[in-house]
């Protein structure tokens, strides 16, 4: 067992051992009558929606680029544009109250701490699957990649540029990565996208189709069944809970696992 095999043990041994504990104790209840019954959106919302998409997935990338070791500020129109999402974006959310109810970040009201409590425990009921998910998928990608599919095996280049990066770094990384990522996902793939499929089509579905577009926007093989796993998981917890501040912690803390493996097996 070489050092990056034994810090992932060290790591990970533990979460398993509890998630199973959990899973045999705990049975958390689904209550389908937690969120609201049916999607209220409004114009501000719908332009809420589109400034977070762009700001998620224009300037946040670049944000994390370039506090990497190597990198300098990044400019441009794309930069310019997500930073004029993230601006308008913000003054929705704190002056018209977007997504506050009518995109679903609080439909059943929760403590603050109870919430993060909560999704703490759904993480580590989730940490089973999302481990027998991730072996899963290599294994099958493996198969594919042996009947000659040309499948890049390679990981994310967030992953491979996290091993390069300095303990300074992580310092700015952490927190966009284990708190305005999730926050911003949450918002828009659970509050949003799930609520809206959902309507159209049924729970179900809905569940399936956030969870493909959900892996598919990350672009990498190799993360895309362990990010669909999260994404079911995640959704069950919506529902169960009824708010998404247990789904953010889940979320928070999967990438903070990840930034832990990555920076410490380097």
């Amino acid at each position: 067992m070489d050092r990056r095999q034994s810090i992932a043990f060290l790591i990970l041994a533990p979460q398993l051992f509890a998630g199973i504990c959990l899973l045999l104790r705990w049975r958390p209840a689904i209550s389908p009558s937690s969120q609201e019954p049916r999607w209220r959106g409004t114009g501000w919302d719908a332009i809420a929606f589109f400034s977070l998409t762009l700001a998620i997935f224009v300037a946040l990338p670049d944000l994390i680029e370039s506090l990497l070791p190597g990198n300098g500020p990044i400019s441009g129109p794309f930069q310019f544009l997500g930073t004029c999402a993230y601006a308008l974006f913000l003054p929705l959310v704190l002056c018209r109250g977007a997504f506050s109810f009518s995109a679903g970040l609080s439909p059943t009201r929760h403590p603050v701490g109870l919430a993060f409590l909560r999704g703490g425990l759904h993480y580590l009921r989730a940490i089973p699957f999302l481990f027998l998910a991730d072996i899963f998928g290599q294994y099958f990608l493996n198969i594919l990649c042996s009947i000659g599919l040309p499948l890049s095996m390679e990981p994310q280049n967030s992953i491979r540029e996290l091993e390069n990066a300095s303990p300074f770094s992580l310092i700015f990384l952490i927190p966009i990565l284990c708190a305005a990522a999730p926050f911003g996902e949450e918002i828009l793939f659970r509050g949003g996208i799930y609520r809206w499929l959902k309507l159209l089509w049924g729970k179900r579905l809905a569940t399936f189709l956030t969870a493909g577009i959900f892996a598919g926007l990350h672009g990498n093989w190799i993360a895309f069944f362990p990010l669909f796993a999260l994404s079911l998981l995640l959704v069950r917890t919506y529902e169960i809970e009824g708010n998404l501040l247990p789904c953010i912690c889940l979320h928070g803390l999967f990438n903070f696992n990840g930034i832990l493996l990555t920076f410490l097996g380097r």
